[in-house]
């Protein structure tokens, strides 16, 4: 789902960083929607549509 199979880095603190921004970013979208009233499911569902 956060597309960790495309992370391309060669040190693993650079790794720890880049996950931690990805689920950072996450966060916000699901406050997003749950502020909007738009449940979470939906919006993995939208998320898993665009990875592939």
């Amino acid at each position: 789902m956060f597309g960790l199979r495309d992370l391309h880095v060669y040190y693993r603190k650079y790794a720890i960083t880049e996950i931690r921004m990805i689920f950072y970013a996450t966060q916000l979208f699901c406050q997003s929607y749950l502020k909007n009233r738009i449940s979470i499911e939906r919006f993995v569902e939208r998320v898993r549509k665009r990875r592939v």
